[in-house]
């Protein structure tokens, strides 16, 4: 559990700070996509309709 709270708290935010990753974010952001509640769980999807979806 400790290990999780310092990745999430500690090398998330610096990997942010890596240029290729800060200008997917800024892209993403400029797109008005909430970087920061990106939950796929929560998007919205419908499954594929006819033989393909068994």
């Amino acid at each position: 559990m400790l290990a999780a709270a310092v990745f999430w708290l500690a090398i998330l935010p610096s990997v942010a700070k890596i240029p290729t990753v800060r200008a997917h974010i800024d892209r993403m952001q400029a797109g008005n996509v909430v970087t920061t509640a990106k939950f796929y769980t929560e998007l919205n999807w419908e499954p594929p309709t006819g033989p393909v979806w068994r």
